[in-house]
């Protein structure tokens, strides 16, 4: 809004509509198979992601807990996800295992991300009789590790998915 004029302002227009397959990102890789490497994303992939991985787990009262950093896919996907389910995203400075749950609690995180060494690194803290008084209900846990102790420890549902940054998402579990 532009009080001077008492008008708002218009926003840049596009030379043509969106198409599913337009950009909407460059994102990075993990590095799984060599360096990291810069991938574009296109409006489909993050529609499905968020309709795959993220979606089925949360509703609008959900806050998503993520540790992961923004450039890639995961933490970008997250956010879209939780914006389109109308709840909202938490982002800490980054993952520590002795910090982890205090975040959880601090937040009022509902669901989060825990990947490869994540879960190993949290379950080696000591065990502490509150482990399970947390919010958190929902975890995507990938690749899939000691869910069972996980679930039971920190008294929340885990599911997992497999996908990579430039195929979001095509299998996923059920809780």
């Amino acid at each position: 809004y532009d009080p001077a004029r008492r008008a708002w302002r218009r926003g840049p227009t596009l030379p043509r509509p969106l198409e599913p397959w337009d950009d909407l990102s460059l994102i990075y890789t993990s590095g799984t198979t060599g360096p990291s490497k810069g991938v574009r994303a296109a409006h489909a992939a993050f529609w499905n992601y968020a309709n795959c991985f993220v979606l089925p787990f949360v509703t609008e009262d959900d806050r998503y807990l993520s540790s992961l950093p923004m450039f890639h896919t995961a933490g970008t996907g997250i956010t879209y996800s939780m914006l389109r389910a109308g709840g909202s995203v938490a982002l800490n400075k980054g993952f520590s295992a002795s910090r982890f749950w205090d975040d959880v609690r601090g937040f009022e995180a509902t669901v989060t991300i825990a990947i490869h060494g994540m879960v190993t690194f949290m379950l080696n803290q000591p065990e502490k009789p509150d482990d399970a008084d947390n919010p958190l209900r929902v975890v995507y846990m990938g690749p899939l590790s000691q869910h069972k102790e996980f679930a039971r420890r920190y008294g929340c549902s885990v599911y997992t998915a497999y996908g990579m940054t430039e195929v979001p998402v095509p299998i996923v579990s059920d809780l």
